[in-house]
């Protein structure tokens, strides 16, 4: 019998918010400081180094999810750590380096921000004692990459680098991590929308899986915490990914945008198409459109529209027998595919053209890229307005103290700026308010 189930994105994370407790974070606190920090590479390298010189050392792969889920890490955010061990999600087919299959799947963990990920598998051999990592760098906001390697001595910590400089990993992650968009994960169980089906075979194998881990078959999976995984209903662990991933990427996307030497000019332009406002040809100058912006809006709409419909069906023939929905793209999907074009209006002039800078390249769609999907269930594209808001900030060289607080507002996360936004959570300035009509003066006054 189909269920009933809220279509509501924001009720999608809201539950799974609430149930990681990161609504709101509590810390241990000395003195009014904060003693415990975000878990990064560092702090592991720290940890297992004090154990080494404590003679204690860490061994192996379980002997570490052992002594993080006991709070041996003292220094670690609890949120992180109720996150790893919640908030994981199983990958039954990848194209990663590291195996995996229904009966060994490829964990990934996540810290509660989604900055920092790791990933490891249950399948005997050589690969199974490694430990991938993938962690956003907090300064230059660039997807680093290492992989730890635990062979019964002392663990090997070897750093890949970010972009480019992961040659090992660059090929697979273009600079970044690969995760579909809300709201269909083939290869991930809870594939479809945060369900499997009855009567299919991811449905089977799920079962299998856990099965497995309450047997504690494998030491590392027995480290696993069942009670999100093994429900059919919230908390929607994948949704959870694609929010937290998304919100760090979009960081990522902000310092793209922003080491643009061509940033100052474009700041106001490209602000105001993340944030919804129409009509944004108008925004630049004739003559910088002339120059620099070769394709009309129109046809970045058309491409982007088709990029969207080909990505969401190929997805949905991926699905296999738990596949539900017809071939026609959710109105969710569609209702960012106006702003994206806006903003690929705006880009073509910023001569982003290097691997990992194109827009082509920002979505963390597996593959090739060119699919322009930046979907969460909860946020699409708008949600870039925050860290591009702290980018202008930082980097906007902004002399107005007005626009400045408006634009402090947005970074904040404040819905207030420029007077208030309209569409409830669509994020967008109105058409007739202040907020377009300010940026739309700014950006002309900007390339005079």
């Amino acid at each position: 019998m189909a269920r009933i189930r809220s279509r509501a994105p924001f009720l999608f994370l809201g539950l799974g918010l609430v149930a990681l407790g990161v609504a709101g974070p509590v810390r241990s606190v000395d003195a009014g400081r904060s003693t415990t920090e975000p878990f990064s590479l560092k702090l592991l390298e720290t940890y297992l180094g004090r154990r080494e010189a404590s003679g204690r050392p860490i061994r192996s792969i379980p002997e570490l999810l052992s002594s993080l889920k006991a709070g041996e890490m003292t220094e670690l955010d609890p949120m992180d750590q109720r996150s790893f061990f919640l908030a994981w999600t199983a990958v039954h087919h990848s194209q990663s380096r590291q195996y995996a299959s229904p009966e060994n799947p490829r964990i990934l963990m996540r810290s509660s921000t989604g900055k920092f990920i790791m990933a490891f598998t249950g399948e005997p051999g050589s690969d199974s004692e490694n430990l991938e990592v993938i962690e956003l760098n907090p300064r230059t906001k660039k997807w680093e990459f290492a992989e730890v390697r635990f062979d019964g001595s002392r663990p090997e910590v070897d750093r890949k680098g970010a972009g480019s400089e992961a040659k090992d990993c660059v090929g697979c992650h273009q600079g970044r991590p690969n995760w579909h968009s809300y709201r269909i994960w083939p290869g991930v169980f809870k594939s479809n929308d945060d369900v499997t089906y009855r009567n299919t075979r991811e449905y089977a194998d799920r079962k299998a899986f856990i099965q497995k881990i309450r047997d504690g078959r494998d030491p590392k999976y027995a480290m696993l915490d069942l009670r999100y995984f093994e429900m059919d209903e919230p908390p929607h662990t994948n949704t959870n990914f694609s929010v937290w991933l998304g919100r760090a990427n979009f960081e990522r996307i902000a310092r793209i945008l922003s080491d643009s030497p061509r940033f100052r000019s474009y700041q106001y332009a490209l602000l105001a198409a993340v944030t919804g406002c129409s009509e944004i040809e108008t925004f630049l100058p004739a003559s910088v459109r002339a120059q620099r912006h070769p394709r009309s809006l129109r046809s970045l709409s058309d491409d982007t529209r088709r990029a969207h419909e080909e990505y969401y069906r190929e997805r949905l023939e991926a699905l296999g027998d738990n596949r539900k929905q017809d071939g026609e793209i959710p109105d969710i999907e569609k209702n960012h595919g106006a702003r994206i074009a806006a903003i690929r209006y705006v880009v073509q002039g910023m001569g982003l053209d290097r691997p990992g800078e194109r827009i082509e390249d920002w979505s963390m769609s597996p593959g090739s890229g060119k699919t322009f999907a930046f979907q969460s269930g909860f946020f699409s594209i708008n949600r870039l307005d925050i860290p591009l808001a702290r980018e202008m900030l930082d980097r906007g060289g902004l002399t107005d103290s007005k626009f400045e607080r408006e634009v402090r507002s947005i970074a904040d996360g404040s819905m207030t700026a420029f007077g208030g936004y309209s569409g409830g959570t669509s994020g967008h300035y109105s058409e007739s308010g202040d907020g377009c009509r300010v940026l739309r003066g700014k950006s002309l006054q900007a390339f005079r």
